[in-house]
């Protein structure tokens, strides 16, 4: 998720309250190219690699900083991921 401030994790946190199951945002506002380039990393893992949201987040985070060793931004994405209840 990736749109203006509605990717600060305040909006994350308020969005894992609501039982969401699972949300990827940012901790702050990046720039948009760089969004688009983590969230292309991201899904390439996630649907053409057939991995878990967890490795796929992690994956991403990887390349991210690999691409951008003077940047921050492999920093900046959160997976907020919601428990099942057991019982």
């Amino acid at each position: 998720m990736s749109s203006c401030r509605s990717s600060e994790e305040d909006f994350v946190f308020a969005l894992a309250s609501q039982n969401i199951p699972a949300i990827v945002g940012f901790r702050w506002d990046i720039e948009d190219k760089l969004a688009e380039e983590y969230t292309r990393f991201f899904y390439d893992h996630l649907v053409g690699g057939n991995k878990s949201l967890e490795y796929a987040f992690l994956e991403s985070r990887k390349r991210m900083h690999e691409a951008h060793k003077k940047n921050k931004i492999w920093a900046a994405p959160m997976l907020v991921m919601q428990l099942k209840a057991s019982g």
